[in-house]
C-alpha cells in the first residue's frame, strides 16, 4: 500500500505511506541516498533489513512513513499501530517495530533536517489521513548516536533509559588490549585444549553466493542443539519459520546488497558453534550467535568471539565490535556499554492525558527506585 498525503496539507513536506517490500524496493535509489545522509549510520538505516522486517518479521504490521521534501526524500519512519482494550479504555498506541528479534530502534532522518519539525508532521499526517486516533508514541531502544536521541532531545520527549548495549572499541591492538585479560587467557587455554583433544581450531567465514546458505542453516542447526531447541526453551531460529526467514532474508538473500556474514567455528571437522554479524558504517554488529551443548566444557562461543575480535582488529576499516544488547557474559570481556533509550510522544486525546500522567508517575517512581543519577532522562 502507498498512500500520500495532499500536497501542500503536511507544512512544505509530502509523506508517503509503503507498507510492502516492493513498495520499499520502489525507491531504492532514493533510500541509498537518503542513507548517505544520516548522521550515524548503522545496518538499521540499510534498505536490506527495513525489507526484511517488513517482508518477513512482521508483514503487514509496519508502515514506513516516507518524508519528502520537493522530490527529495528527507526521512523515513516506521511505525505500528496498536491498540488493547475495550470502549473507552481502549488505547491506541504508535510504535517503532517491536519484536524480540529487534535489538535496537531508530529511523532515517537527513542530518540536515534535525532541526526541523519532520517527526511532527508525520504524526500530523497520521490524523488526518487515517481514524487511528492515538494516546501515544513510543520510540524505544535507541541509542545516543541515534538520529531518534537527537530527536528527543530537540522535542523535550519524555525519557528514560530502558537498557544497555556493550561494544568494543577495535581500531588497533591497543583496544583489544582493555578486553579482560583474565578472560583471553582462559579462552586461550581452552582453544588450545580443544585442538588437543578434538582437531584444530579454525574461525570460517561465508561468502556472497550459494555457499551461504549452507552457512545459515549450519548456524540454525548449531543453535537448535542445545538449551534454545525443540527440547530446551524452544526459542531457538529453527522454531519460528518466522524468525528463520527474517534472518535468512537478511544473511542470505541480501547478502550481496551488504555485509553480511556467517562466521562458523570447528574443533577439526566438527562445527561447534557460529554467529550471524553485519558490518556497517566500519561497525561490526553482532546478531545472534550460539554453540553445540555437546562441547560447551570447551567455551565454543567464547572461542568464535576471540577469534571474531582477533580478526576484526586486523581490518583497517573497522572501528567497533556491538553487541546490539548486553548479555551477562559480556561484564567477564570488560565490554563498555552505552544506554538505550524509550521516549513517549503523547496525542491529543483524553486518554493521552491520562496517560501522560500515568507515565511521568512511572518514570518518577524508576528513577527513585535506580537512586542517584536515575534512569529519567528529560532530553
Amino acid at each position: 500500500m502507498a498512500r500520500t498525503s495532499p500536497a501542500g496539507a503536511i507544512g512544505n513536506y509530502r509523506i508517503r505511506e509503503l507498507t510492502t517490500p516492493a513498495g520499499i524496493d520502489a525507491i531504492r535509489e532514493l533510500w541509498d541516498d537518503l542513507v548517505a545522509r544520516v548522521a550515524h549510520q548503522s545496518f538499521l538505516h540499510e534498505l536490506p533489513w527495513s525489507a526484511a522486517v517488513c517482508g518477513q518479521l512482521l508483514p503487514g504490521i509496519v508502515c514506513y512513513y516516507c518524508v519528502y521534501d520537493g522530490e527529495t526524500l528527507i526521512a523515513v519512519i516506521p511505525l505500528e499501530r496498536r491498540s488493547w482494550g475495550l470502549g473507552f479504555l481502549k488505547l491506541r498506541w504508535l510504535q517503532l517495530p517491536t519484536h524480540s528479534n529487534i535489538f535496537l530502534g531508530d529511523i532515517l532522518l537527513d542530518q540536515a533536517y534535525h532541526r526541523e519539525s519532520v517527526f511532527s508532521a508525520v504524526l500530523d499526517h497520521i490524523d488526518r489521513v487515517s481514524s487511528f486516533h492515538w494516546d501515544y508514541c513510543k520510540l524505544r531502544k535507541f541509542c545516543p548516536r541515534s538520529s531518534l536521541y537527537s530527536l528527543a532531545r530537540q522535542e523535550g520527549m519524555m525519557t528514560r533509559q530502558v537498557g544497555n548495549c556493550s561494544y568494543t572499541s577495535c581500531r588497533d591492538g591497543a583496544d583489544a588490549g582493555r578486553i579482560s585479560r583474565k578472560m583471553w587467557k582462559n579462552v586461550s587455554r581452552l582453544s588450545r585444549k580443544a585442538a588437543r583433544e578434538i582437531g584444530p581450531v579454525n574461525m570460517d567465514c561465508s561468502e556472497p553466493g550459494p555457499a551461504c546458505e549452507g552457512s545459515f542453516r549450519d548456524f540454525l542447526d548449531i543453535e537448535s542443539s542445545g538449551w534454545k531447541g525443540e527440547s530446551g526453551s524452544g526459542t531457538s531460529l529453527s522454531a519460528d519459520p518466522r524468525s528463520s526467514d527474517f534472518f535468512r532474508s537478511l544473511m542470505v538473500d541480501s547478502a550481496q546488497e551488504w555485509f553480511a556474514r556467517v562466521f562458523t567455528l570447528k574443533f577439526g571437522a566438527h562445527k561447534v558453534a557460529s554467529m550471524l554479524a553485519i558490518k556497517s558504517n566500519s561497525i561490526w554488529y553482532l546478531l545472534k550467535i550460539g554453540y553445540d551443548e555437546e562441547y560447551r566444557a570447551y567455551g565454543p562461543g567464547s572461542i568464535l568471539l576471540q577469534a571474531f575480535i582477533e580478526r576484526v582488529v586486523a581490518e583497517e576499516d573497522t572501528a567497533e565490535i556491538n553487541l546490539t544488547t548486553a548479555p551477562l557474559w559480556a561484564e567477564r570481556w570488560h565490554f563498555p556499554s552505552v544506554p538505550l533509550y524509550e521516549s513517549l510522544v503523547f496525542g491529543s486525546t483524553l486518554r493521552a492525558r491520562a496517560c501522560r500522567i500515568y507515565y511521568g508517575l512511572k518514570f518518577r517512581l524508576r528513577q527513585r527506585e535506580a537512586g542517584p543519577g536515575g534512569v529519567l532522562a528529560h532530553c
